[in-house]
Formats: C-alpha cells, structure tokens, sequence
C-alpha cells in the first residue's frame, strides 16, 4: 500500500516537471536559418562576414576577426561571440565568458575587441560551432541567443531565440525559476498525499 503510494506520488511529480518542462520549451520561438555569410571580396579582399538581424562579426581572409569592421551599436544592440560545441549549455553571459572569444562587439565595453583566430577552432573538416549572446538596450536589456555551424565559409545550420540553446539544437534551456517551480510543486505534492494518506 505504501510503495503504491509512493509510485503514485513519483508518477505524478514526474508528470509535473514534464509538463513545466515542455510549457518552457514550446513558449520560446526559434528562427532557423537566421544567420548568413556575405562575402565582402569586391571592396575588402578576402573580408567575409557571418550575419543576422542581430548584428555580424567579420573575419579576414586569414581568419582574424576584425571586430571593427564588424557590425553593432554600442549602447543599442552588442552582441559577444564565442567558440562552442555541439550540445554546450550556455544559459547566461557566464558560461559565454567561459569559452574561447571570437569577438566581443562593444557587450563588455565601448569598443569592439576581436578574439583568437577563426582556423584554430575548426576540425580536420573545417567545420566549427560559434555560439552569440546579444544584448538590445541598457535599462531594461532585452536578450538574444543563437549559435551558427560553419564549414568554411558554408553555414550548415543555425539558430536565434529570445531564449538560451543547447548548441547545435533547438532545445531551450530550461530556466532556472522553472526547474525550481517543479521541484516546488512535487514537494507540495508529497506533503499533500502524506497528509491526505495519515487522515483515518
């Protein structure tokens, strides 16, 4: 009786965080395909940018980043680029800070500091994951996170939310308020049954 109590009260917490889980997931919007790579060859040689509506970073053609050739309003809209994994979490400014810097586009300070060269970051195909937080406004900043699969100069995929991503995924990161409303609610779920299984 008491162990169909307890997989009773597992099944139902478990069901809870699920739910708050899936609501998180499916209440932030993501755009596929929201960067694009121009090639500025005609009036840079060999200057490439990766862009998006959120502002690009530039790279030259020995894979230096030029951060002032790179696009951003200081004070309206900065963004912080980094170098990143398949399936990293980078759920705030700190686990970006964390990571090898690509460039940092005015979001830690009035200019723009370009970080270590692009090439070193590629496997033996190429390919690389760029991860970008962007931050719109200063009193009430509104966020942006995204990542970008590049081969060469090729994107293979990418992604913009409002909300933080699993590299390389569409998967949200669940945010922290979340995972503590579930925890909280499958507490109150026990207590309620323990409470309600005592009553004679």
């Amino acid at each position: 009786m008491i162990a169909d109590f307890l997989m009773r009260s597992i099944r139902t917490g478990i069901m809870l965080v699920a739910i708050l889980l899936l609501k998180e997931a499916y209440s932030s919007s993501i755009e596929w395909n929201a960067f694009a790579v121009t090639d500025w060859d005609s009036w840079w040689p060999g200057l490439w940018t990766i862009d998006s509506s959120i502002g690009g970073m530039a790279i030259n053609f020995n894979g230096d980043i030029v951060a002032d050739g790179s696009i951003y309003t200081s004070g309206n809209l900065v963004s912080y680029w980094v170098y990143a994994s398949a399936g990293d979490s980078l759920a705030g400014f700190g686990d970006y800070a964390a990571l090898p810097l690509a460039a940092d586009l005015a979001f830690t300070s009035d200019s723009a500091i370009g970080g270590e060269n692009i090439n070193t970051h590629r496997d033996s195909q190429g390919k690389l994951y760029l991860a970008i937080i962007a931050k719109e406004g200063d009193v009430e900043p509104k966020y942006y996170y995204g990542w970008v699969h590049l081969q060469d100069k090729t994107i293979l995929a990418s992604a913009l939310s409002e909300s933080p991503l699993y590299i390389g995924t569409g998967q949200v990161i669940p945010e922290p308020s979340s995972g503590m409303l579930a925890l909280l609610g499958f507490v109150w779920l026990m207590l309620k049954r323990k409470r309600a299984f005592q009553v004679p």
